[in-house]
């Protein structure tokens, strides 16, 4: 218990410290659950920070599974446009470099659905060819939740090249 309330003070300290702060996005890789896999991917994602120009991400991992971590890269949003601007741009640098090394995303913002499902690229997209055969069947019309998840009913996909 005293790890955890010491991780969210490090945490809260660190979201408090960007001025203005008005949320987050976060780029949170499962990786193998492993020490050299850890440190692997805190040098990934290092280097797209420090390339960014943006504050290092605590990089914390979370274990909700016995073989995977889940490596939380927290990207503060404020109310300065260049500066979400470059958050924007690191995201998909840490989608890109997630899917570089065989690491899928936790999660993805809904921004970013479309750029993340087109990375998990697996046997030729096989999952996002399951999602879209499930969505023409159960949802010929394309009208319930069009686009969420990167999966668009039919008459609004654009094709995969």
């Amino acid at each position: 218990m005293k790890r955890l309330a010491f991780i969210s003070a490090v945490f809260l300290t660190a979201t408090l410290s960007i001025a203005q702060t008005t949320g987050h996005l976060d780029a949170s890789p499962i990786v193998p659950i492993s020490g050299e896999a850890l440190l692997k991917a805190q040098r990934v994602f290092n280097r797209i920070f420090l390339e960014a120009g943006l504050p290092q991400s605590l990089g914390f991992a979370f274990n909700y599974h016995w073989r995977t971590f889940i490596v939380f890269q927290g990207m503060q949003v404020s109310t300065n446009k260049a500066h979400n601007a470059k958050i924007r741009a690191a995201y998909e640098k840490c989608a890109q470099a997630a899917a570089d090394n065989g690491w899928g995303l936790y999660r993805a913002h809904a921004a970013f659905h479309d750029k993340v499902m087109s990375l998990s690229s697996f046997n030729d997209h096989a999952l996002m060819r399951l999602n879209e055969m499930l969505k023409d069947a159960l949802d010929p019309k394309g009208i319930l939740s069009a686009g969420r998840y990167g999966i668009w009913p039919r008459h609004l996909r654009r094709s995969r090249v």
